[in-house]
């Protein structure tokens, strides 16, 4: 059962370079780990779509494992969305 989440919509910069794109990642990683932490979760789940495999060969070297194989991630509008 969730206590918390954190969402992260990454729009990727076509002229950003390796070292951006591994940091901004890290970073991504970190943020959700600690604010996991902070909220006394016992464990941290991150999706990545499955086409983006070195953002998830990255996530995996901060000690994240694929836990749901085949899993499809669906959403649920709560409010009137802006276009």
């Amino acid at each position: 059962m969730a206590t918390a989440i954190l969402v992260v919509d990454v729009m990727k910069d076509p002229e950003a370079g390796g070292e951006d794109i591994y940091g901004t990642a890290l970073l991504g990683e970190r943020t959700l780990t600690y604010m996991s932490q902070k909220s006394g979760l016992v464990a941290a789940y991150c999706a990545i779509p499955s086409h983006m495999t070195k953002y998830i060969d990255m996530v995996k070297r901060s000690g994240y494992s694929e836990t749901f194989s085949n899993c499809v991630v669906l959403r649920r509008p709560l409010a009137k969305e802006l276009l």
